[in-house]
């Protein structure tokens, strides 16, 4: 059996966190790897493949988007070669000019408002993950 596609979630809230890794483990074809602090969240994106991130757009040190740019950047500069970035779902609300920006990225399979809504989250992985 193949190994199943790895999401990254990083978001401070330990609870919510739970939540959502405990829901894509038990609703779709996915392990899921979480970390509360975006420095760990990058280097856990520098050392594995993931298929998708999960990221809270407010965070504290590194809001999601940097993050998420950043390896942008780090991916691009990788001496192994390329490796595609993964879609990305942001947690949280944006204001609405940033929320409409962020909408027209390709890149962006979601943005998803707190309190968390696991309808919508399933929603959001559907085409990148399997749900189950």
């Amino acid at each position: 059996m193949a190994d199943l596609p790895r999401v990254l979630l990083v978001h401070p809230d330990p609870i919510t966190s739970r939540l959502i890794r405990e829901a894509l483990e038990g609703l779709a074809e996915c392990t899921v790897d979480s970390a509360s602090s975006p420095v760990t969240g990058f280097s856990n994106a520098l050392q594995r493949d993931y298929r998708l991130f999960i990221f809270g757009h407010q965070m504290p040190v590194l809001e999601g988007e940097l993050l998420y740019e950043l390896i942008h950047e780090a991916y691009r500069h990788d001496r192994a070669g390329s490796r595609p970035l993964p879609a990305i779902i942001y947690l949280g609300e944006p204001e609405a000019t940033r929320a409409q920006h962020l909408r027209s990225d390709v890149r962006v399979k979601g943005i998803i408002p707190l309190p968390l809504n696991l309808s919508r989250l399933l929603t959001a992985v559907e085409g990148t993950i399997v749900v189950k």
